[in-house]
């Protein structure tokens, strides 16, 4: 028997933050691996580099998820957005597009704030390579997201999310899921525009 929309739901967006966590976890084991076996100065200094970094990776995504996918406190309430700027800047640290901040009210409501951030995880599907940059810009009452680079598009899956038609095959667009799912509590729209080497989403 099939499972629930809702459980699936729930189990997609585990199995998505499970897969954020596996490789700097790995890596993480990785180095320690070294570190235990090896005696060559070069080596131990690359395992070394290898744990700080597996480590600060790991320790973003816990943060970053626990205020995107997490309730803590209800559903009310706001979030400030110098807090939210510093959690995304660390976890972009660790991803290809650069990330720019554009928003300069002091808050968000919280649905508003989560919509963004779980936005902010798909951005690498949208920008996929170096060089590229993903801007936000919004207020109390809307935002949007500018995703730039070489080849940046606009997977069917995510377009297919953004236009109402919840796709909960795949792990990978849960964010998208839960952002779009956000949005609408809000009583926003959500809107995806595809252009050369562009991608605009904008909640509002």
């Amino acid at each position: 028997m099939q499972d629930d929309p809702e459980t699936q739901f729930a189990s997609l967006l585990a199995s998505r933050l499970c897969h954020d966590l596996v490789n700097p976890a790995g890596a993480l084991n990785t180095g320690l691996d070294v570190l235990a076996t090896e005696d060559d100065p070069d080596m131990r200094q690359h395992a070394d580099d290898l744990i700080k970094t597996s480590t600060a990776r790991l320790l973003a995504t816990i943060e970053y998820a626990r205020l995107a996918y997490g309730a803590s406190g209800g559903a009310e309430g706001e979030l400030g957005t110098e807090d939210m700027r510093s959690i995304a800047q660390r976890l972009y640290e660790h991803l290809k597009p650069e990330l720019i901040w554009s928003i300069s009210v002091p808050a968000m409501p919280k649905r508003l704030a989560r919509a963004l951030l779980n936005l902010l995880l798909c951005a690498e599907r949208l920008a996929p390579r170096k060089g590229s940059s993903v801007t936000v810009e919004g207020s109390e009452t809307g935002f949007s997201m500018i995703a730039r680079g070489p080849r940046a598009k606009l997977p069917d899956d995510l377009a297919a999310v953004f236009s109402g038609a919840e796709a909960l095959a795949d792990p990978k667009g849960m964010p998208a899921v839960l952002a779009y799912r956000l949005a609408k509590a809000s009583g926003l729209s959500v809107t995806a525009q595809a252009g050369e080497d562009e991608v605009v989403v904008r909640v509002g």
